[in-house]
């Protein structure tokens, strides 16, 4: 939280521009409903409200030109969308920024106060990795957070109040499976948690193997330690590879979830 306090301004602009994107969702869904007919063309009238705030603009017009202004309407809808995505993002990136070097800063701090006692026990690359790797699990859990899973929760909730003034049976039905989607979402949650920080584990581990290889290649030559090395080498690199396969399948499922 100490390293977002600080950047409320931001955090608000980037709730403010998922928000948009989410109406405009809702603004689009408003803009078809008229236009829905029969085979013949017949104008829907009556039904919620909400569906009905664009009706006035399809009033005595045949279904071609309802489908024209209809077809203008969402590509300018769809526009704008996009122009709040592509903001969100760009918002993120900044962020993400402001945040990688305040987590550094803050490690560096750390470290000029630390007793040498400590730099003894520990290689200059150990630091370099440790700041590496904690700062990637930090930022990736505050953009996944704020810049992706904050608009797909608001674009949900503008969906589930469509459904409702719809037809609230079918908003009861939608809510249960938002509903359980959210545990297996937690339950994923958890899951791409715990394995990134394995990641950053078996990571750290092949790059302290990477230095030592470098550092120790004199060593290595001269008791003919080549052929343990390389084995060594390779565990580090299927262990990363495994932990990242794990959670690379594991974040693509949760794109698919949202989707539904």
């Amino acid at each position: 939280y100490s390293f977002l306090s600080k950047h409320k301004g931001l955090i608000a602009l980037l709730l403010i521009f998922s928000s948009l994107a989410a109406g405009l969702e809702g603004v689009g869904i408003a803009v078809i409903f008229p236009i829905l007919g029969d085979a013949t063309g017949s104008f829907i009238k009556g039904g919620p409200k909400i569906l009905n705030l664009f009706s006035g603009f399809f009033e005595g017009t045949s279904l071609q030109s309802r489908l024209q202004i209809g077809a203008l309407a969402i590509l300018l809808i769809t526009f704008l969308r996009g122009v709040c995505i592509y903001v969100n993002i760009a918002l993120a990136a900044r962020l993400k920024n402001i945040v990688i070097k305040d987590f550094r800063m803050r490690c560096i701090n750390q470290m000029m106060r630390v007793g040498f006692e400590y730099f003894n026990r520990q290689r200059g690359s150990d630091f370099q990795l440790m700041i590496d790797g904690y700062t990637n699990s930090t930022v990736g859990t505050i953009v996944n957070l704020i810049a992706t899973a904050v608009p797909m929760l608001l674009t949900i909730v503008v969906l589930l109040v469509l459904l409702t003034a719809i037809s609230l049976p079918l908003m009861l039905i939608a809510f249960g499976l938002v509903f359980l989607i959210t545990l297996i979402l937690n339950k994923l949650s958890k899951n791409i948690m715990h394995f990134s920080q394995q990641v950053i584990k078996v990571s750290y581990s092949f790059n302290s193997c990477v230095f030592d290889v470098i550092s120790g290649m004199k060593l290595i030559r001269l008791f003919g330690q080549e052929p343990v090395m390389t084995k060594i080498f390779e565990k580090r690199v299927d262990d990363f590879n495994k932990m990242d396969y794990r959670v690379t399948t594991l974040t693509g499922m949760v794109v698919p979830l949202f989707e539904l």
